[in-house]
C-alpha cells in the first residue's frame, strides 16, 4: 500500500494569510503534514485496520515555513499488511493519492479530491466516478447524531482518533526531537 501527496510551496502571500498560516507553523497547529495526512491514516485504519510499527523520516528541506515538508514512512498494520508514504509539501506540482495493491489487482483513491477510485484487475481498468458531499463533513457528522439515537455506530472513536494521533506522533517524533535539541521548538 502507498500513500503519495505532493503539494505545491505555499506562496509568501498565502503563508502570511490566516487560512493557512495556522497550518504552516508547528505552534500554532502541528504543520501541514499533521493536519493533513492525519485524515489519510484515519482512513486506512477504517479500511486496513490499526497500524503497529512506524519508521519514518522528516525534514524541513524547503526552508520556505517552519514546520517539516519532507516525509517519507513505513509502516505496518496489525493484520500484516505492509505500506509506505512519501509527503512532500514543497513540491512544483500537487498529486495525492493512496493505492492498495494486492494479488489479484489493485485500488486507487484520492482522501482529498474528488477523482474517480481506480479499480484494475489484470490489464482491465474500472474507474468509479464520486463526488464531494455538498457539505464534506456532513455524513460523519450524521453517523456520529445517529450513534447518539441508537441507530448506528459512527465509525470514528476515540479510540481510532489515538491511534491516528500515535501514528502521526512516531512518524515526526525524531524531527521534533531534533528540532527541539536545536533550540528550534516543537
Amino acid at each position: 500500500m502507498t500513500v503519495r501527496q505532493l503539494k505545491r510551496s505555499p506562496s509568501r502571500e498565502e503563508l502570511a494569510s490566516a487560512a493557512i498560516a495556522w497550518r504552516s507553523d508547528p505552534q500554532l497547529g502541528g504543520g501541514i503534514f499533521f493536519e493533513a495526512a492525519c485524515h489519510t491514516f484515519d482512513a486506512l485504519d477504517f479500511i486496513i485496520g490499526a497500524i503497529k510499527e512506524v519508521r519514518a523520516f522528516a525534514d524541513n528541506q524547503a526552508r520556505a515555513y517552519p514546520s517539516e515538508d519532507m516525509i517519507v514512512a513505513a509502516f505496518s498494520f496489525e493484520n500484516g499488511v505492509y505500506g509506505s508514504g512519501g509527503w512532500c509539501y514543497s513540491a512544483d506540482q500537487d498529486e495525492e493519492y493512496n493505492e492498495i495493491v494486492g494479488s489479484k489487482g489493485s485500488i486507487r483513491f484520492s482522501t482529498f479530491s474528488p477523482v474517480p477510485i481506480r479499480l484494475t484487475r489484470g490489464s482491465g481498468v474500472e474507474e468509479i466516478a464520486i463526488g464531494d458531499p455538498p457539505h464534506v463533513h456532513q455524513p460523519l457528522i450524521q453517523s456520529i447524531v445517529d450513534e447518539l439515537h441508537g441507530e448506528g455506530r459512527c465509525p470514528s472513536t476515540g479510540e481510532t482518533a489515538l491511534r491516528t494521533a500515535r501514528v502521526m506522533d512516531a512518524i515526526l517524533r525524531e524531527f521534533r526531537e531534533h528540532r527541539t535539541a536545536r533550540g528550534e521548538g516543537r
